[in-house]
């Protein structure tokens, strides 16, 4: 199958790679259409369901992520680009101490991507 396919080229990444040993048990295909009025809200993924690493693999229309401590706010976001084709790893305090996010005014016209966890 093409997913598990895709999955496991990620694990040839250099090394070090925190994929070297991932193994997804789900993957979610996402479609965010910004004059729908869609975007993703500032979120933390299930720390118990979505396990140690979350993946997420954009596939057209580059968009800004928000991550925010959501333990100290003090602490001030930081906004990542993620370009079409780009691969983001979220793990260890990123993934288990932040929230994120993509706004609308974030959102090309047309965003797909496919999520990992």
């Amino acid at each position: 199958p093409p997913l598990l396919a895709l999955t496991a080229r990620m694990r040839t990444l250099p090394v070090p790679s925190p994929l070297a040993g991932f193994e997804a048990n789900e993957a979610n295909a996402l479609r965010y259409v910004r004059a729908e009025g869609h975007f993703l809200g500032p979120h933390c993924d299930d720390r118990q369901l979505s396990g140690d690493t979350l993946v997420n693999l954009s596939l057209a229309g580059e968009a800004t992520m928000t991550y925010a401590h959501d333990r100290d706010g003090s602490r001030p976001p930081v906004r990542v680009r993620l370009p079409r084709r780009s691969l983001q790893i979220q793990t260890e305090d990123v993934r288990f101490n932040h929230t994120h996010g993509i706004a609308a005014e974030d959102l090309p016209e047309l965003r797909v991507s496919v999520t990992f966890r």
